[in-house]
């Protein structure tokens, strides 16, 4: 055990993973050093959590700073009757308002909690000072553990049937899901002491809470706890070097259709918000922009790469359409026609850029598909098959809640950091 012990090592002896020979020592170095014993504290109460839940450049969603707001009280009328308009309309910021509403609320407890504490708390005896040593509290446990684990060996060795029983686990069943903590013959304590007795060969090289349970690289690169075989290879690079591909259609979608969400820029007489530049799953796009002052119709017109067109609107008197069914994997372009006083206004037109944007083709979509029915509840797969897509703002929601599962996941961040920098 070196001097000090390593990030990393504090952040499993939080979470009990740390082999027992390891986490007694790491035990018997937190007992006498006030820094280690801090920084201890410091993952187990860790709330550096807001910053990777929202992205105020986010456009057509509320900002944070907006939720933030509305969640403590601290908005303005007019403010808060767009927010709660807005979320009855976006489940996206709804949900991030539920859990702020929740992260408020729970440290809101701990600081009562604390406080509490503080005021009424007696003079602890002897006993208890030695009780709430780490020692006492994880040292022993783990010993008692290994002792236990050693007995229940040496009642399987020599009672065990011949060829064994094998615990047979249904993917299907558990949402695609492995089981890891299925009765396959030996109590928890045994199983947690045996794991721990072969911890240099079985502890897991990379673990995410995901889903239901834990998805884990182990240290033979085998990937546990979610049974797709089809999507194996892409879980483990993310896992092991957060490594995934990015399409490269959205960054050069967004580099050719430029900034059309503003009505300063030339050529933009009103800002068409979605999609522009950017790849969709619908094949069956909607359409939106900003309403144009004393407009009386709009007409949307959307064409393919070769500038035919290929859909058009009938005269609209609000400001968003839904477009009949486009061809997968194409490029499209669209404008929106205004009248007012007998005039027509186009936007976007020269010298602005073209309202650009592309419809994932089957092969994705069936994937994304697929992944949805058999293993939805996991971020880091539907994240991974966004991404690989284009669909950078649906990677990004997805990271974010693998984040928020795992705030302490260096792997987690990389991920949400990789994804955002691509937009």
């Amino acid at each position: 055990m070196p001097q000090h012990l390593s990030q990393d090592e504090i952040q499993n002896y939080a979470k009990r993973s740390l082999p027992p020979a390891e986490l007694l020592g790491a035990d018997e170095h937190l007992r006498s050093c006030d820094r280690c014993f801090s920084m201890l504290g410091g993952v187990l109460r860790s709330t550096d959590i807001d910053q990777a839940f929202f992205d105020p450049e986010d456009e057509g969603h509320l900002s944070y700073e907006q939720i933030e707001a509305f969640v403590d009280g601290a908005i303005a009328d007019a403010d808060r009757e767009i927010v709660e308009l807005h979320r009855e309309v976006c489940s996206a910021c709804e949900q991030q308002l539920e859990e702020l509403v929740q992260i408020r609320a729970t440290l809101q407890l701990e600081n009562a909690t604390d406080n509490d504490s503080i005021v009424s708390r007696p003079e602890p005896s002897f006993w208890t000072n030695i009780s709430a040593m780490p020692l006492f509290r994880f040292g022993i446990p783990a010993f008692a553990a290994i002792v236990i684990g050693a007995i229940a060996w040496s009642f399987w060795l020599f009672d065990r049937p011949s060829g064994g029983v094998k615990a047979v686990v249904d993917p299907i069943a558990n949402n695609g899901f492995e089981n890891t903590n299925t009765n396959s013959g030996l109590a928890n304590t045994e199983t947690a002491a045996i794991s721990g007795a072969n911890s240099a060969s079985t502890a897991p090289m990379v673990s995410l809470a995901d889903g239901p349970g834990m998805i884990e690289i182990d240290t033979d690169g085998k990937l546990k706890g979610l049974n797709a075989p089809q999507f194996e290879s892409r879980i483990k690079a993310a896992l092991i070097n957060q490594n995934i591909e990015i399409s490269t259609a959205a960054r050069e979608l967004r580099s050719k259709s430029g900034v059309l969400m503003s009505d300063t820029q030339p050529g933009v007489s009103f800002a068409l918000t979605s999609p522009v530049g950017k790849v969709i799953e619908s094949a069956r796009p909607q359409f939106r922009w900003r309403a144009l002052d004393q407009a009386e119709s709009y007409v949307v017109s959307v064409y393919d790469a070769n500038f035919n067109k290929v859909a058009e609107s009938p005269p609209l008197k609000q400001n968003s359409w839904t477009s009949i069914t486009l061809k997968r994997g194409n490029v499209y372009q669209w404008q929106v026609t205004a009248q007012r006083d007998g005039e027509e206004i186009r936007s976007p037109s020269r010298p602005a850029p073209d309202a650009r944007f592309r419809v994932i083709d089957s092969v994705a979509a069936n994937e994304i598909d697929a992944a949805k029915r058999n293993f939805g509840s996991s971020r880091l797969l539907l994240g991974i098959l966004y991404a690989n897509a284009g669909l950078l703002d649906d990677a990004e929601r997805e990271f974010q809640a693998l984040l928020r599962r795992n705030p302490n996941s260096e792997a987690a961040r990389r991920l949400l950091n990789k994804v955002r920098s691509a937009k």
